[in-house]
């Protein structure tokens, strides 16, 4: 989970915990490559709006390092994201803030989870 807002990124983590996922949240992407890289995820969810990089980047490199790891975009703002940036991180589920926890768990394949 990467998000600048940690209370954001927190509340996500809670509701992923207690569908059985394991969550690492990064608020710094300095950190993202390398912790990726190290935790071998199988899904991605990021935050579109950051400071100094966008989820779209963010995501297009998790694309990079590891194609097979589900992608997901959150974000208050997706009618900003161009199909050019769609088209770089796809397949992706691009989900809006706020969310609701039974679609995102649908959209992200977690219906069936704990």
């Amino acid at each position: 989970m990467v998000d600048d807002e940690l209370s954001i990124a927190r509340a996500l983590e809670r509701w992923l915990t207690r569908l059985g996922v394991e969550v690492v949240v990064l608020t710094d992407l300095t950190q993202f490559e390398r912790v990726f890289t190290r935790e071998q995820p199988t899904l991605v969810i990021c935050d579109y709006l950051m400071p100094g990089m966008d989820g779209v980047r963010v995501l297009a490199s998790a694309r990079r390092l590891a194609p097979q790891v589900r992608r997901c975009l959150l974000s208050g703002t997706l009618a900003m994201v161009t199909a050019e940036q769609r088209a770089s991180i796809e397949p992706c589920v691009f989900i809006d803030k706020p969310w609701d926890s039974d679609t995102l768990a649908r959209q992200l394949g977690l219906d069936g989870a704990a």
